[in-house]
């Protein structure tokens, strides 16, 4: 919890800030949020329509992206919502695409993407990979034999989150996408969630005055009289 709020406050400014914001608050995949149009989103309410993603393959030559509107799965197709401070995010980012529109000028193509390249295209993950890496080295949460994040990381910290704060399974699974609610289980759910452990205190307190160190001396001298 600790590491993501210093990496919130950290990324704020960065060019893909405002993306990196998205996906650790909301959970999608890279794809999900490339593919994300501002037609699909409404800050004032506060919600997120996945409706189509950006996908990547070799044709012989070279990487192609394409623009889907077949999300990875069928429920890959929700809705997500924005909590305070991504909705803040995606305002700084209506803003900053205005600026890359300005600068593309005639080179701009239109697409309505949330989080276009500089000329208004799908962005690259492996260019946008590139970025997070040197990010991280600059903050000094990545080399001197740290262990390595990875920007899906991301999206894992939000079911992380989710989980340990007792969320049912189903609103997980419904969150991130996953076709299976047994996918879930078997990523976030494996470590006992602090709702469990929470559970356990309580059950401890309920019980403790019947433990045998809480009798006292006198009570079992009582219970030893004829």
């Amino acid at each position: 919890m600790t590491e993501a709020k210093a990496l919130l406050l950290a990324i704020g400014e960065h060019r893909y800030g405002a993306l990196w914001t998205f996906i650790l608050g909301t959970g999608v995949r890279f794809g999900e949020a490339a593919g994300l149009r501002w037609q699909d989103v409404n800050v004032g309410v506060g919600i997120a329509h996945l409706r189509q993603i950006v996908n990547r393959y070799w044709d012989g030559e070279r990487v192609v992206l394409t623009i889907d509107r077949q999300t990875k799965t069928d429920a890959g197709r929700r809705d997500v919502p924005l909590t305070g401070w991504v909705a803040l995010a995606l305002t700084h980012q209506r803003a900053q695409v205005e600026q890359l529109r300005l600068v593309a000028g005639d080179r701009w193509g239109e697409r309505d993407l949330v989080f276009p390249n500089s000329l208004g295209g799908p962005l690259r993950e492996n260019h946008v990979n590139e970025a997070w890496h040197s990010m991280l080295k600059t903050i000094g949460l990545e080399g001197n034999g740290q262990h390595p994040l990875r920007m899906h990381d991301l999206r894992h910290s939000k079911g992380t989150l989710m989980a340990d704060e007792g969320e049912d399974l189903v609103v997980i699974q419904r969150t991130l996408g996953h076709a299976r609610a047994s996918t879930t289980a078997d990523l976030y759910i494996g470590k006992v969630p602090k709702a469990l452990r929470g559970a356990a205190e309580r059950f401890d307190a309920l019980l403790a005055p019947a433990t045998p160190s809480t009798i006292s001396g006198e009570n079992l001298a009582d219970e030893a009289a004829p």
